[in-house]
């Protein structure tokens, strides 16, 4: 019966640190810009990759989605998926995966994109 209260206690301090979908949410360094649905705050940022493109997201915590701007322009919504570290959004076929400031997106098994946050979006 001991290891029973053992393994419960260590699932409960575990889902304690997750938020929901299962993940811790890591938001450190991403600001703040309204949205424009009713002038909400939503977290976005901006990366840029080593030749100089850039991949916006906005991260709308309500939905637990992402919302891209990709460097060709094409726009794109991610739902949010299950992650070890970091924070990952996919539909199983586009994956947008952002790690202490590095965001990278994914077309499957290829690397599209790779880059650094480098300016943070400012509320206007």
């Amino acid at each position: 019966m001991g290891s029973r209260i053992v393994i419960a206690m260590v699932v409960l301090s575990l889902a304690g640190c997750a938020g929901p979908g299962g993940m811790q949410r890591q938001d450190a360094g991403i600001s703040r810009a309204a949205s424009a649905a009713g002038g909400e705050a939503a977290p976005s940022a901006r990366y840029i990759s080593a030749d100089g493109q850039v991949l916006k997201a906005s991260f709308d915590n309500a939905a637990d989605a992402v919302d891209l701007v990709l460097p060709d322009g094409r726009m794109l919504r991610l739902p949010q998926g299950l992650s070890a570290s970091g924070v990952r959004y996919t539909d199983g076929r586009e994956t947008f995966w952002e790690h202490h400031g590095e965001g990278s997106y994914w077309q499957g098994e290829k690397l599209i994109f790779r880059g650094t946050m480098k300016e943070e979006s400012r509320p206007r």
